[in-house]
């Protein structure tokens, strides 16, 4: 087939959209993996900003407030940190997000160019079956004379039969037996009419011995 040709281009396009399906899915569990691990860290600066805030009350309710101060410094740290995590966290959820969105909507419109792609290559091969089934009835209608035709031949044997028949029958009552080259004539064509009648009897009894046959055989049954 040619490189062009549309059956090709089909399955081809086919291929490339299944082939699509697992590099969307490893670029989603890394999306994924991600946001995982943005959301984990979140956690672990807002435990830390907790145990902090206490040990700021801790260190005030103890007047010690140089411990609360460095304890205030550091919550102060730790809060930026959390706000700057947490942006980094939403910004993880959203492209993980977005990414699910992307594979879904792949996905729909994947499955309905596959399926408009099964169909057409489906129709094709419909199409190349019906081909080929009307090449085949061509050629058999060229082979096979019509009925007409058929019936036509038929009618013409027969009509050479019959009027064969009557011309031997005419010649037959024709002869003079008194003449020399009739009589020899009639000899002639009484050893042929002897041979078909042999021949026709010959057959006759293969037809009677398969007729007996089968009697034999429904009468067992």
């Amino acid at each position: 087939m040619p490189a062009n040709d549309p059956v090709d281009a089909l399955k081809q396009s086919i291929l490339d959209l299944e082939r699509r399906v697992p590099e969307i899915n490893a670029a989603l569990f890394e999306l994924k993996g991600q946001r995982d691990l943005a959301e984990v860290e979140l956690a672990k600066l807002r435990d830390t900003e907790r145990v902090l805030v206490q040990k700021v009350a801790a260190a005030v309710a103890g007047d010690r407030h140089d411990i609360a101060l460095d304890y205030a410094a550091t919550l102060g740290e730790v809060r930026r940190e959390v706000e700057r995590q947490e942006h980094e966290h939403e910004l993880a959820r959203e492209a993980f997000a977005r990414a699910l969105r992307l594979k879904r909507a792949h996905l729909a419109d994947s499955e309905r160019q596959i399926q408009q792609a099964k169909d057409a290559l489906a129709t094709r091969r419909l199409a190349e079956w019906r081909e080929r089934l009307a090449a085949s009835l061509w050629r058999l209608r060229r082979t096979c004379p019509p009925p007409a035709a058929h019936d036509e031949l038929v009618r013409e044997l027969r009509a050479r039969a019959a009027e064969a028949e009557a011309s031997l029958a005419a010649a037959v009552e024709d002869l003079d037996p008194s003449a020399e080259v009739d009589r020899d004539a009639a000899r002639q064509l009484l050893g042929v009419l002897r041979h078909e009648v042999d021949h026709l009897g010959e057959r006759l009894g293969a037809t009677r011995r398969h007729l007996e046959a089968l009697e034999r055989r429904l009468g067992r049954d």
